[in-house]
């Protein structure tokens, strides 16, 4: 899979569970500790992210890291 559909799937899988939980870019990026900038960057598939930040948003989101690892491939 190249880079830029990787990283369209991922920000794609992002905000689709952060809209499932009624949670806005800001609220995530509060309850994630990263910027709302990134939030926005990742969620469009622009900018590829640390595996530390993504990590923080999964968990702020909740989410089962394998759910997204399955989702994403």
């Amino acid at each position: 899979m190249q880079k830029k559909i990787f990283s369209k799937n991922l920000g794609l899988f992002i905000k689709m569970e952060r809209l499932k939980q009624d949670i806005s870019q800001e609220e995530l990026a509060s309850i994630s500790g990263c910027g709302l900038s990134l939030i926005g960057t990742l969620e469009r598939g622009e900018k590829a992210i640390t595996f530390y930040n993504l990590y923080k948003i999964v968990k702020g989101l909740n989410i089962d890291f394998n759910k997204l690892l399955d989702a994403i491939k």
